[in-house]
């Protein structure tokens, strides 16, 4: 397959994937939710407790963001913030009830999705599966590569 062949096919997965990403999706009583704010509520579903600055570090991602965000999530009732016991400053970061169905029901999802693409990678075969990882892993070192040169 030729590079140009290659590419176009490439830019047009990470179109598709940018479009998906950019789609809000419905989780259940919670409404429909951006993936950023999805993600946010699984971060915070997986580390209950945690704080902004521990968010923010699991993120890779600055307190100012995970604020904002939080902040969002706030208003439509999906998490909560009390002080953490023994601390005057540090807060701890909860699901509230409803956050935890959108949790659940995203959770459900990525069931679904896994399964879809276990029958993907079944269909080309482990030798050829593993080779894609490899390209994959190619790619990503090549676009590091180019994000750091700009």
């Amino acid at each position: 397959m030729e590079s140009r062949q290659f590419a176009g096919r490439f830019l047009r997965l990470v179109s598709l994937y940018g479009q998906a990403e950019d789609k809000p999706a419905a989780y259940g009583a919670a409404g429909e939710l951006t993936r950023a704010e999805i993600h946010f509520i699984e971060f915070i579903g997986d580390h209950p407790g945690a704080s902004v600055t521990g968010l923010a570090r699991l993120q890779g991602t600055s307190k100012s963001a995970v604020s904002q965000m939080l902040a969002k999530l706030k208003a439509k009732g999906l998490v909560f913030q009390k002080k953490a016991s023994g601390s005057d400053r540090d807060t701890e970061l909860s699901l509230t009830k409803v956050g935890h169905i959108a949790y659940r029901e995203h959770e459900a999802y990525h069931s679904r999705l896994y399964a879809e693409l276990d029958d993907c990678v079944a269909s080309i075969g482990e030798d050829a599966a593993g080779r894609v990882l490899d390209l994959f892993d190619r790619l990503e070192e090549f676009l590091r590569r180019k994000a750091l040169e700009e």
